[in-house]
């Protein structure tokens, strides 16, 4: 028969290691705790796989007074669901058939314990929305169970009796473009190790913001650096030459037209550049060169 462990949210699967580890295969036959593809449309489709019950462990036995006793010894967070039918003060809450059923029908014997997405085939309502012409995957049992279809969200929602009480059930679906559309898939993360995760990927954010704050700081000081040196040679430049006015009569001290006396034609403050005539090849031309080239004559 199967039975039902109640433990804390987040710690299913620690749970299983645990029996796994601890108590003797003899004693029971299979312990679960069931999956479900959720999805989430972020840039596309993208898969994650979530508790379909959480905080419930699902475990087979035929002796369920022995495995409880090893149980006990080993799960200090967890407890027993009762039934009523006490067992040395303790029981287990046994699962019906048609719950057992439910299981098998919506596990469909994935290796995982996944419950996978079902696919969909719809047609165009005249008045706009969407009709089911077609099912395939664990929501094909359910149909008459069903209450809502989220097509937007990619889930379907089922109502039935199940561990003692009428549950809301959420499936995932998947429609035909759907296929194109997906990315990646998430694996499945407890609450204490995705809330580590979490953390840890804040903690790296972190680090990496503070690190390119640096890097631009740094830049931009560099930045600040170069502009101040540029400013200071112009400045040089600046005072070194402040005597040059149009007219003035110069000497080029170096460059392709070194030694040659000349005249300033034009001034050019912004760029630290004089034109000036000079005389080659029998013709004369103008040329512009950098002020710091020149010299004043006396």
């Amino acid at each position: 028969m199967w039975y039902v462990i109640q433990t804390i949210s987040g710690e299913e699967t620690e749970i299983i290691e645990m029996i796994q580890k601890t108590v003797s295969k003899s004693l029971y036959q299979a312990c679960i705790f069931p999956l479900c593809e959720n999805v989430w449309k972020s840039k596309g489709i993208n898969i994650k796989i979530e508790a379909l019950f959480p905080g419930y462990v699902f475990i087979e036995t035929e002796n369920p007074e022995e495995l409880f006793l090893n149980l006990r010894k080993i799960i200090k967070l967890s407890k027993l669901l009762r039934n009523g039918d006490s067992h040395n003060g303790y029981s287990f809450l046994n699962l019906k058939q048609e719950e057992v059923d439910f299981l098998k029908n919506i596990i469909n014997d994935d290796k995982e314990q996944i419950v996978r997405r079902s696919s969909i085939w719809c047609e165009e309502k005249p008045n706009g929305g969407k009709s089911i012409c077609r099912v395939e995957g664990p929501l094909a049992h359910y149909m008459k169970e069903l209450v809502k279809v989220d097509f937007k969200n990619r889930r379907a929602f089922i109502e039935l009796e199940f561990l003692g009480e009428k549950r809301r059930i959420r499936l995932g679906i998947r429609l035909l473009e759907d296929e194109e559309l997906e990315n990646s898939i998430v694996p499945y993360l407890g609450t204490k190790d995705f809330d580590h995760k979490i953390r840890k990927e804040k903690k790296e954010n972190i680090k990496k913001e503070k690190e390119e704050n640096i890097k631009k700081e740094k830049i931009k000081e560099e930045k600040i650096k170069e502009e101040s040196k540029e400013k200071e040679v112009a400045k040089e430049n600046h005072n070194r030459l402040p005597q040059i006015k149009v007219g003035s009569r110069i000497k080029i001290i170096r460059g392709a037209y070194e030694g040659i006396e000349t005249a300033a034609l034009r001034i050019d403050a912004k760029q630290e550049t004089l034109k000036v005539p000079i005389k080659m090849f029998g013709r004369k031309m103008q040329v512009e060169i950098p002020k710091s080239d020149v010299e004043l004559m006396k």
